[in-house]
């Protein structure tokens, strides 16, 4: 009987700590470029893929004047919608297979003015009441990530970052172009950290 619990103390005990551990190696990256230095081409996927397409909106405060006329309604509505929840800028980048054009998968990012409010909009979007029917927190990754229960989509924050990425199809591709970004903002950010 004392083994056992010395056992289940020490379970405790690590257990503990390990989850200590993993709260210090949270990934803490605040990115201050343009979303549009981002966009990375369809050959990081593979040779397969086309793209990206979508809209990019580097900066809600720029003068729409600057804009495509096509797109300025939309990008206004854009800003009406995320300026006052603290978004700054968002990219959507689409890329899609040349075999098969129906698939395709879609990640977004969305740049926060800083990451006290980012943290908090994740908080509000993905742990509402009854969100475990929505969503299932994904494991063994440095930020918070949560991946959906009725589609093929993720989203993941850290610091100021929002990102979600989706697929039309069932697939994992959409887990492959997150990380890419991910370490694309990661290498950008410690580029411009001063050497000690």
């Amino acid at each position: 009987m004392k083994n056992v619990w010395l056992y289940l103390i020490a379970g405790l005990v690590f257990g503990g700590l390990s989850v200590c551990r993993s709260e210090d190696s949270k990934l803490n990256v605040t990115y201050a470029g343009k979303v549009s230095a981002l966009k990375l081409p369809a050959t990081a996927l593979g040779q397969d893929w086309t793209g990206p397409t979508g809209l990019v909106v580097d900066d809600f405060q720029q003068a729409l004047s600057k804009q495509p006329v096509e797109v300025k309604s939309e990008i206004e509505k854009l800003r009406k919608l995320f300026q006052p929840i603290g978004i700054v800028s968002v990219a959507d980048f689409t890329y899609r297979k040349k075999s098969k054009p129906l698939s395709q998968i879609t990640l977004r990012v969305f740049l926060f003015k800083n990451d006290a409010v980012c943290k908090s909009w994740w908080e509000k979007k993905y742990r509402y009441e009854g969100w475990e029917k929505h969503y299932t927190v994904v494991k063994g990754v440095p930020y918070d990530a949560v991946a959906s229960t009725q589609i093929t989509k993720r989203a993941v924050a850290f610091g100021n970052v929002w990102m979600t990425c989706g697929a039309l199809d069932k697939t994992e591709d959409h887990i492959k172009l997150l990380e890419l970004y991910i370490n694309k903002i990661k290498n950008v950010v410690n580029q411009k950290r001063p050497a000690h």
